[in-house]
């Protein structure tokens, strides 16, 4: 069963992530974050992204267990209230968020809850321990187990690179040097 879990992550909501990660960075170009809500909404973007890269990371070296289940719950919860902060930061700030970049934000908040209950799935008896049920003692220690392959790291790398990294950084980087043009008094071309 985790093979097949493995499979659906690496192969199906992996690549659906990145690529709704890119279209939302292609929703912010268009609306001209960095004319808006600026520096702040950028950096709420890389937050969210670390709160969605850490149980990714872990999961992917390390054996899952309580500890990393309860690491999950953590940063899935800190991303939803991390999202509701960037909407509220985007459109009180004057950024259009349309209809179709909201579909593309369900996207982005639906799939870290499914990768970590198909995470999860298999290890649920650790899931029950933290609650105190269950046949199992909730363990809490971080044990490495076999990474996956190399070609595999290797690719979702270049993947998260060309797809999320790179956006996003391009567009903190605009978004700081069109905060920097306003405080020396340079107004941008229409």
């Amino acid at each position: 069963m985790e093979d097949s879990i493995h499979t659906v992550i690496c192969w199906f909501v992996l690549p659906l992530w990145f690529a709704a990660g890119f279209a939302d960075y292609l929703f912010h170009r268009r609306t001209q974050i960095e004319r808006y809500s600026g520096t702040t909404e950028s950096l709420i973007h890389h937050l969210m992204m670390a709160q969605v890269g850490l149980p990714l990371i872990l999961a992917a070296f390390f054996r899952i267990d309580a500890l990393l289940i309860a690491v999950f719950a953590i940063c899935f919860i800190a991303h939803e209230i991390t999202g509701n902060i960037d909407i509220r930061w985007a459109s009180g700030h004057g950024r259009y968020v349309s209809a179709s970049e909201e579909q593309v934000h369900s996207v982005l908040e639906i799939l870290p809850l499914a990768a970590a209950l198909l995470v999860i799935l298999p290890h649920f008896g650790q899931a029950l321990a933290l609650f105190g049920q269950g046949p199992e003692h909730a363990d809490f220690s971080l044990a490495l187990k076999a990474p996956p392959p190399l070609w595999q790291i290797g690719m979702t790398a270049i993947a998260l690179i060309v797809l999320v990294i790179g956006p996003y950084t391009e567009e903190t980087v605009r978004c700081l040097r069109t905060s920097r043009h306003a405080a020396a008094g340079f107004k941008p071309v229409e």
